[in-house]
């Protein structure tokens, strides 16, 4: 009997993960195969410490079928139903529960955690195998197995539940204009200034438009409405649900605070926005193309590169290759109009303006 429950309890998880359509844990098709090899380079391997408890606790049980023994299938399935409650969604289902946002499906929903299956499939087994061999515990400790997961889910949505404040990153939504962009964040909180600057302070990286090549200026909107930010409903971001908004301009790292909905953008040129202005501004005379240099010898003029050299600054890497450009520029125009032209000229006269390519 031993032999054949700790075979079944070697192949149960493998089973399971297999049938729910599990990867391996090192990007193996299946965990099916994986999970019953215990080798260092197969997830089999996370099995072995909880198997061996297992082990033990039938090798327990063989010699010590009374005394404390009874106990073992209360805390064994107690163990199993708490490793399951470990694995499932918090945020999803602590969403459900306290704020306003109604998922797609079931709210509850578990995240596949290998280490937790096999904990507890093997707590299950051992339960089945103290039922078998020891006698039954008293019905009061039975109420044990029912309280482990709730306790172990109730204290994974506390968050939600407490009052505490919760912030939870939505989506980025790129703007009209390259470099504007978006980011939606969902927040229990009232607006605080503070608050709101102390949590953006303790997730580096995270909305500095300076260390993004893809963004200049970056709206930080906090939404009271978790489904508006899950469901990534932008029109819903004006209204009243709308905490507050950072704005985080990359030109000079500034961050403004403002209460309720802002918008961040209007009066605040991107790096294409004003090239396209200075570029129509332009009367050469001498074509578009040269206009357009013209413009970005305006945009450049004053520009220097930033302090911090992994910052990522739009206008300031442009301008960086300013050297190389002229040359590219410089060519063209002399295939285009001649050696002799005055376009050739023009590009010539502004050499002098142009700081070498960094």
């Amino acid at each position: 009997m031993k032999v054949i429950l700790l075979i079944a309890a070697w192949l149960t998880p493998a089973l399971i993960a297999g049938a729910l359509g599990w990867t391996g844990i090192w990007g193996t098709g299946s965990a099916l195969v994986e999970f019953l090899i215990p080798v260092p380079v197969a997830g089999g391997v996370l099995h072995v410490p909880s198997f061996l408890v297992l082990l033990v606790t039938v090798l327990f049980l063989g010699r010590r079928p009374a005394g404390a023994a009874p106990l073992v299938a209360v805390v064994a399935f107690a163990a199993c139903l708490a490793a399951v409650a470990a694995q499932v969604d918090a945020e999803r289902l602590g969403g459900w529960l306290f704020t306003d946002y109604q998922p797609h499906g079931s709210p509850l929903r578990l995240d596949g955690n290998p280490l937790l299956l096999f904990i507890a499939t093997d707590a299950f087994w051992a339960g089945v195998y103290a039922l078998a061999v020891a006698p039954l515990p008293p019905r009061a400790a039975w109420l044990a197995v029912p309280l482990a997961p709730l306790l172990v889910t109730g204290v994974a949505v506390m968050d939600y539940g407490t009052g505490a404040p919760v912030f939870t990153i939505g989506g980025s939504f790129q703007g009209s204009s390259r470099g504007r962009v978006t980011e939606v964040v969902y927040t229990s909180a009232a607006y605080d200034e503070s608050l709101l600057r102390d949590w953006l302070a303790s997730t580096p990286g995270f909305a500095r438009p300076w260390l993004s090549p893809n963004a200049e200026h970056v709206a930080l909107v906090f939404s009271n409405s978790l489904d508006a930010v899950k469901s990534r409903r932008v029109e819903a971001l004006t209204g009243a649900d709308t905490v507050g908004t950072l704005c985080l301009y990359e030109e000079d790292q500034r961050i403004e605070a403002h209460p309720g909905f802002h918008d961040c953008f209007s009066g605040h040129e991107t790096t294409v926005e004003a090239l396209q202005r200075l570029t129509a501004a332009q009367q050469t005379g001498l074509g578009d193309d040269i206009d357009r240099w013209a413009a970005q010898l305006a945009l450049c003029e004053g520009v220097e590169p930033p302090e911090e050299r992994h910052f990522d600054m739009e206008r300031a890497t442009l301008c960086s290759t300013l050297a190389r450009s002229y040359q590219r520029a410089l060519q063209l125009a002399i295939g285009r109009y001649g050696e002799d032209s005055a376009q050739v000229a023009y590009l010539r006269s502004t050499a002098e303006d142009i700081a070498p390519s960094r």
